[in-house]
């Protein structure tokens, strides 16, 4: 997966948006510039819960 060093190059991420979650491949881990692959860890997608003003 390339990567540069400053978090440009940023791999292809199929992602949508179902029941208040966005499902995507790739997820940036936090204060990095490192990406994960959620197929590396058995998942088809890593799920993310959408926040909401109320």
């Amino acid at each position: 997966m390339p990567t540069t060093k400053m978090g440009f190059a940023t791999p292809k991420n199929d992602s949508y948006v179902a029941d208040g979650y966005i499902y995507c491949r790739y997820r940036r881990v936090k204060n990095s510039d490192r990406y994960l692959d959620a197929h590396e860890y058995g998942y088809k997608a890593w799920r993310i819960p959408i926040r909401r003003k109320r």
